[in-house]
């Protein structure tokens, strides 16, 4: 019985200073009020742009580099061969010029441009990365960084 008494006259003598008080204790209700609304936003936009970016990670799942066409050969498959030697790509392949402009043709979404290619495209390295999710985004883009640094090879 103490404890509901002593309870009932904790919350009494709290609501008379709240009233007691009314300017202090609105500018603490409010702030509080602003800081967790902020919090909440924040957690929500954060987790409705990490459900983005795991949406267009799985997207990207095939890479293409570029080759210039007077680069040797032997430098492209050496460089294939170093791709394929990364455990972030899954499969490597090289596509040739004329490989790839069929492609491009056969393609239904390119049939306004492939009317009017007269030539070829570049030959490309095509790569897909892994399906498991255990390569985390920051090794993902160290991948980019690094194979567009190596694209003139």
């Amino acid at each position: 019985m103490t404890i509901l008494r002593n309870l009932r006259f904790a919350l009494n003598s709290a609501w008379q200073s709240f009233w007691r008080n009314l300017a202090v204790s609105l500018a603490a209700v409010v702030s509080i009020t602003l800081i967790l609304i902020l919090a909440g936003v924040n957690l929500l936009v954060g987790h409705a742009f990490s459900q983005v970016l795991d949406g267009f990670r799985d997207k990207v799942s095939v890479m293409s580099i570029n080759v210039a066409d007077d680069t040797p050969l032997t430098s492209v498959y050496a460089f294939q061969q170093q791709l394929q030697g990364d455990p972030r790509v899954a499969t490597v392949r090289f596509v040739t010029k004329e490989e790839a402009l069929a492609e491009f043709v056969r393609d239904p979404n390119n049939a306004v441009l492939s009317q009017q290619i007269q030539g070829s495209g570049p030959g490309s390295i095509r790569l897909t990365r892994p399906t498991t999710r255990a390569s985390s985004s920051r090794e993902c883009c160290s991948c980019r960084s690094g194979s567009a640094s190596r694209e003139s090879a």
